[in-house]
C-alpha cells in the first residue's frame, strides 16, 4: 500500500496549482451531486416513500420544539409514547447540518442534506483516492465506483438518513493518511469523526467507518512495520470523540439501558453475490425472489463489470504492493454474507457492543465496493501508463479513458437514479390544524409527520433503533388516556404538554401517585416537589402527588 505516487507532491508544481486542482475537484463533484439528486430537487415538495416518513417526523420534531416551546430538544414527546432525542444516535440536532432543515423545514431540509451528503461524499471519494496515488482522473472513477453506487442510492431512496453521514467517511480517510506525515491532521480527521457523531450518524456510518479505517491502519502498520497508522487511528478517534462528548456520553449511557436486539442469524446466500454486485434491475422493490431479510435496499450495490475487470487485473500486475484493498474486499464480502457460520465475522464480531445490536449484514458490501473501486482507480492508471509506454496517441488514450467512464460512471449513475425516481412521488399530505392541547393517540406510522405538525403523540409508529416500543396508556377499547390515577384521590384542573415540561394543575383530596401519558426516562424531575421522587410505571411516568 505504497504512497510514493501522492499526486499532491509529484504531479503538482505549487500551491496555486494544488488549489486549483482542488476547486475542480469540487466543482465537479457538486455538479454530480446535483445530477443524483436532481429527482427529487425537481420535485422539492414531494414527499419521498418508506422511512422518508419517520426521519422527516424526526427532523421536524426538534425543529418544533426549538421554535414552538423556546426549549433544547431534550425530549420527543411525538413517537412511541415519548422517548429520548437529542443523545439518540440517528437524531443529528447539533450537526451544521441540522440547520438545512431548521431553516427550509424537514422535507426541503433533508434533500438538501442529501445534496450536500452526495457533495462532500464524491469530493472526500477523489480526496481520498489521490492521497493514496491515483491521478485525478483515476480519483473521480473512484468516486463514481463508490460513493456513486447504488448502495447509497437505495439507501438514500428507502429514507435511510443517518446513511448521509457516511460522506465523512473518504474525508476521515483523507485527513487520516496526510496525519502519518503531518502529526496536525489528525485535528482535522477528529472533526470529521465528531461532526458524523453529532449527526445522524452515531449508529451505522460510526461503526462501520472505524471498523474500516481500523482495519485500514491495521493494514498500514503491518506493511511498514510500524504502529504509527494505528496510533494516529486513535488519536483520530479519542480527538473525534472529545469534541463529540456532549452527545456521546449521554447516547452511550441511554444505549446501555435499552434492549436494542440485533441479528445474528441474518445469511446471504452465495447465490444472491451475482444479482448484489451485477444485476442491472436496480429498483426498490428488486429481487424479491432472494429472500434477503430487509429488502433489497439493504443489500444492493452494484459494481460495474468494467472496474471488476479493472481490478482483478492491476492486482495481477501489483498485487504485493495492493494486496491490502484485495483483503479488505474480502473481508466486508464475508462480514455481508453474514451468520453462515460461527467463525463468520458476522458472528465473531457480534460478540462486541455495536456489532450485537447490528441488522442487515449487506450494509457491509460497501466497503467491498470502496475496497474494489481503489483497486479499479489504480488500474485505470496502470493502463494509462501501458498505454504510454506503447506509443500510442492521444486520441486513443481520449477514447480508452471514454469508454471506461462511460460504462462505469454512466452505468452507475443511470442505475442510481433508479430507486431514486421510485421514491419521490408522494403529494405533500394536507396539514392537520396545529392544536395547542397536546394529547397522545394511538397515531398511524403513514402519518407520523402531519401528527408532529398537529401537535399530536403517536404510540404506533415506524420502528426505530434503540427506541421503546410504544408506551401510554390505553383502555381495552382503545381509547388512549392522558392519565391514570394509580391510588389516592386527585382532581385534574388542566394539563399542558410543552416539549420537555409538562404541567399539571391539580386538587388533591388524598395524597397518592398518578401516571401520565408520558413514556418514562431516567431525566424526568418533578419541579413543584424535588424531594419526591418520578418513577417508572410501566413504561409511563408515575408522579407522587400530596
Amino acid at each position: 500500500m505504497p504512497l510514493s505516487r501522492n499526486p499532491e507532491r509529484l504531479i503538482q508544481t505549487g500551491d496555486d496549482a494544488l488549489r486549483l486542482t482542488r476547486k475542480r475537484e469540487g466543482f465537479v463533484s457538486f455538479i454530480a451531486a446535483l445530477l443524483y439528486t436532481s429527482p427529487f430537487l425537481v420535485a422539492m415538495n414531494n414527499w419521498g416513500a418508506h422511512d422518508w416518513e419517520l426521519f422527516t417526523a424526526m427532523a421536524e420534531i426538534p425543529r418544533t420544539i426549538i421554535f414552538e416551546f423556546g426549549q433544547f430538544p431534550f425530549w420527543n414527546p411525538y413517537v412511541g409514547g415519548g422517548n429520548v432525542l437529542f443523545q439518540h444516535p440517528e437524531v443529528g440536532i447539533l450537526t451544521p447540518v441540522y440547520i438545512l432543515s431548521l431553516v427550509f423545514g424537514a422535507v426541503v431540509g433533508l434533500k438538501l442534506q442529501v445534496l450536500l451528503c452526495y457533495f462532500l461524499g464524491f469530493w472526500g471519494s477523489v480526496r481520498f483516492a489521490r492521497i493514496l496515488g491515483a491521478s485525478e482522473t483515476a480519483g473521480y472513477l473512484f468516486a463514481a465506483i463508490y460513493f456513486g453506487s447504488s448502495y447509497f442510492a437505495l439507501h438514500f431512496a428507502e429514507g435511510h438518513i443517518p446513511f448521509t453521514h457516511f460522506c465523512f467517511l473518504p474525508w476521515i480517510g483523507y485527513f487520516w493518511v496526510r496525519s502519518l506525515e503531518k502529526l496536525r491532521y489528525v485535528i482535522h480527521a477528529g472533526v470529521m469523526l465528531a461532526l458524523m457523531i453529532l449527526g445522524n450518524g452515531a449508529a451505522v456510518p460510526l461503526l462501520y467507518t472505524s471498523t474500516f479505517i481500523c482495519l485500514l491502519a491495521l493494514l498500514f502498520a503491518l506493511t511498514r512495520g510500524k504502529a504509527l497508522p494505528l496510533h494516529r487511528f486513535l488519536t483520530v478517534w479519542l480527538i473525534g470523540a472529545g469534541i463529540s462528548a456532549v452527545k456521546l456520553i449521554p447516547m452511550i449511557i441511554y444505549l446501555v439501558s435499552v434492549d436494542w436486539p440485533g441479528a445474528p442469524g441474518d445469511t446471504v446466500s452465495l447465490s444472491a453475490l451475482g444479482a448484489v454486485f451485477f444485476s442491472f434491475d436496480q429498483g426498490l422493490l428488486s429481487h424479491s425472489d432472494l429472500n434477503l431479510t430487509g429488502g433489497w435496499h439493504e443489500y444492493g450495490a452494484f459494481l460495474s463489470p468494467v472496474a471488476a475487470l479493472l481490478a482483478f487485473w492491476y492486482l495481477l500486475r501489483r498485487f504485493k504492493d495492493h494486496w491490502q484493498w484485495f483483503a479488505l474486499a474480502v473481508f466486508f464480502l464475508l462480514l455481508g454474507l453474514g451468520g453462515f457460520a460461527e467463525w463468520s465475522p458476522w458472528k465473531l464480531l457480534g460478540h462486541l457492543p455495536g456489532f450485537g445490536q447490528s441488522r442487515a449484514s449487506g450494509r457491509a458490501f460497501q466497503f467491498v465496493l470502496l475496497s474494489m473501486g481503489m483497486l479499479a482507480a489504480f488500474g485505470f492508471d496502470s493502463f494509462m501508463r501501458q498505454m504510454e509506454k506503447e506509443n500510442l496517441k492521444r486520441r486513443s488514450r481520449a477514447v480508452a479513458i471514454t469508454v471506461v467512464f462511460v460504462f462505469v460512471s454512466g452505468l452507475n449513475f443511470w442505475l442510481a437514479m433508479t430507486p431514486i425516481s421510485q421514491s419521490f412521488t408522494r403529494e405533500p399530505q394536507v396539514a392537520d390544524e396545529w392544536s395547542d392541547d397536546f394529547a397522545q393517540t394511538i397515531g398511524r406510522p403513514e402519518r407520523l409527520y402531519n401528527a408532529v405538525r398537529a401537535n399530536r403523540g403517536t404510540i404506533l409508529v415506524p420502528w426505530l433503533s434503540a427506541y421503546h416500543e410504544g408506551r401510554g396508556l390505553i383502555t381495552p377499547e382503545r381509547k388512549v388516556l392522558s392519565e391514570y390515577v394509580v391510588r389516592g384521590e386527585v382532581e385534574v384542573n388542566s394539563r399542558m404538554y410543552r416539549g420537555n415540561e409538562i404541567d399539571y394543575r391539580i386538587t388533591v383530596s388524598e395524597s397518592g401517585e398518578i401516571a401520565l401519558g408520558m413514556g418514562y426516562d431516567p431525566g424526568w424531575k418533578l419541579i413543584s416537589h424535588p424531594e419526591l421522587d418520578i418513577r417508572d410505571e410501566q413504561g409511563v411516568i408515575a408522579a407522587p402527588f400530596q
